[in-house]
Parts: structure tokens; C-alpha cells; sequence
């Protein structure tokens, strides 16, 4: 018999072990008979059950179509769409159809939160490849970046009024822009309050070429998408910017950064009315969650006072 095994065996047969208070009596008393056997029961173990959340729900669209991965084709897959923007009020959401990123194939589209009354926001090949989407309840617009499209769309809900605000170049004409990422418009969100919207432009992957640019609800006159005076760069060299949302209330843009460590797969923030917080790193933002797989989309659930990042 090993030493181990041996002490193991001396140690049961002891009074602290197994008498009328010793530790096997109270461990069934305290635990097992009151059903906490462990961290995955519903009573919880050594230590109490994780706390129960509010209710809340993530809706997200399931774009293998209810099959394993692998049983689609490349082209199926890509144009199955993903879920970029659920309006609650209304019990709408509106998925868009990506397609083949070197395809003019992209849509947007509409339906209830039980996929029913499906409705054409944007037809095919009027958008090439939608990425994050933003709805305006106050001007019920709808605005769409377009990465290999080069644009930025927006449009009524009710799909009228479609039209092009920033173009960063003609995916028709200019085939090197299309296929340089520092051209490519990923995320964006508005604000009402300021008069502006903001986007990203995320740059190659590990360069460093990550932008946020805003601009103007209204176009200025004089100007069009492809030549706006009054864009603005918000923040740059950024390790890969994806998806943006604004805190109206605070005055703060939050967005996700792809890439490495170690400012690369994080979640930041920066202060862009009011004052400027002190902890700030040299980059000219706030790093406030890091270590993510590939940070992409992010929430803000202001009752809660809290961001959902999905990576």
C-alpha cells in the first residue's frame, strides 16, 4: 500500500473524520442531504449558485439553417445571413444577407421575431456586402455599412428614400480599393444628439490601420458621398476596429478591436463630450475589457450599466 493511500486510510478511521461531528457526518449533513452537490447543481456546492439574470435574452440567427457545419456549401453559408439588428418595440428584427464578399449579392430584410411577415429593406445587389447595421428609432432610418461596397447606406424602414452618405470608392471601377481593407467601412452608430454618424474602417489584419471617422447626419451642401467636407477621424491607428455603439448619455463611443495582444481583441472606449477621463493609455482610449477571441460585435444594456461583447 502506497504512503498515500495508507495515511488516507488511517485518516477515515479518526474521530475528526468519521465520529458523530466529524468531517464525513457534517459534509452529508451541510451538503449532500441539502442537495449541493457541486458548482452545475441548481443549490450549488462549497460555494452558493451563480446568481440567477434579470430575464434578459440574446436573439441571435442561426445562419446553418438548423444543419451541422460542413453540410452547407461555402456559397450557401456565406449568404445565409447573420443578425445584425433587433428592434424590441416593434418585435422586428432585420438580418442581413451578406453573401460572397466578391460579389455584388448583399440584403436587408425585416421579419418578426418568429421569422413571419419577411419584408425586402434593401433588395439583392443593392448593397454588396452588409456588416453592422444601425437603426435610428428618432428618424426611423436605417443605416448599413458596406464593407467591399466601399459605402454607406441609409434608408427609411419602410425601404424608401435609399441612399449613399460616404463612399470610400467604386467597387465597380476601383478593384485595388475593394480589396484593401483600409477602405472597407465595418461598424457604425449615430448620434442624434451630436448630429453625427460614426464608422469604422478597419484596415489589414496586424496592421495597425484601424480608423473611426464621423460625419455629419446631414449631408453639407456642395458635397456627396464620395467627397464629403466634414469627415472627421475620430481615432486612428487602431490594431483592426470592427463594430461601434454610442452612449448619448455619457458622452462616450465604445467600440471592439480585433488583432493581437496587446491592444488587439479588446473592448474599448473613448470620452468624446465632457471631461476626459485621466486613465487613459497613449492610444487616446480606455482599454476596459481585453484577452477576447475575435472581438466583434458589442451591446450597450444601459438599464444594467453593462456592455455584451460576442467574440
Amino acid at each position: 500500500m502506497s504512503a498515500f493511500a495508507a495515511n488516507r486510510t488511517a485518516h477515515r478511521n479518526t474521530e475528526e473524520w468519521s465520529g458523530p461531528n466529524g468531517i464525513a457526518h457534517r459534509l452529508v449533513k451541510n451538503y449532500i442531504d441539502l442537495g449541493k452537490l457541486g458548482n452545475k447543481s441548481d443549490k450549488g456546492g462549497l460555494y452558493p449558485p451563480p446568481q440567477q439574470g434579470h430575464g434578459t435574452k440574446i436573439l441571435l440567427l442561426n445562419m446553418y439553417q438548423g444543419v451541422y457545419p460542413g453540410e452547407l456549401s461555402t456559397e450557401k453559408l456565406l449568404s445565409s445571413g447573420q443578425l445584425l439588428e433587433v428592434t424590441l418595440n416593434n418585435k422586428s428584427a432585420r438580418p442581413a444577407a451578406i453573401g460572397l464578399p466578391l460579389i455584388n449579392d448583399g440584403a436587408i430584410y425585416s421579419a418578426k421575431l418568429d421569422g413571419s411577415d419577411i419584408e425586402t429593406v434593401i433588395p439583392i445587389g443593392s448593397v454588396h456586402t452588409p456588416k453592422q447595421l444601425h437603426i435610428d428609432s428618432e428618424s426611423q432610418k436605417i443605416y448599413i455599412c458596406d464593407r467591399e461596397g466601399l459605402r454607406i447606406h441609409r434608408a427609411n424602414l419602410d425601404s424608401s428614400q435609399h441612399e449613399i452618405i460616404v463612399q470610400t470608392g467604386d467597387w465597380e471601377a476601383e478593384a485595388d480599393k475593394m480589396h484593401d481593407a483600409t477602405f472597407w467601412p465595418v461598424g457604425i452608430t449615430v448620434s442624434n444628439k451630436l448630429g453625427k454618424f460614426f464608422w469604422t474602417q478597419k484596415g489589414d489584419t496586424k496592421s495597425g490601420q484601424g480608423r473611426i471617422f464621423s460625419a455629419s447626419i446631414d449631408l453639407p451642401e456642395g458635397s456627396s458621398a464620395a467627397n464629403r467636407k466634414d469627415i472627421e477621424v475620430v481615432a486612428h491607428s487602431l490594431p483592426e476596429t470592427i463594430d461601434l455603439e454610442f452612449d448619448g448619455d455619457e458622452g462616450v463611443l465604445y467600440w471592439t478591436d480585433r488583432d493581437e495582444m496587446p491592444f488587439g481583441n479588446t473592448l474599448n472606449k473613448k470620452t468624446l463630450v465632457g471631461p476626459v477621463p485621466e486613465v487613459r493609455n497613449e492610444c487616446g482610449r480606455e482599454i476596459i475589457a481585453q484577452d477576447l477571441g475575435e472581438a466583434i460585435e458589442l451591446r450597450l444594456d444601459k438599464s444594467r450599466q453593462r456592455v455584451l461583447v460576442a467574440d
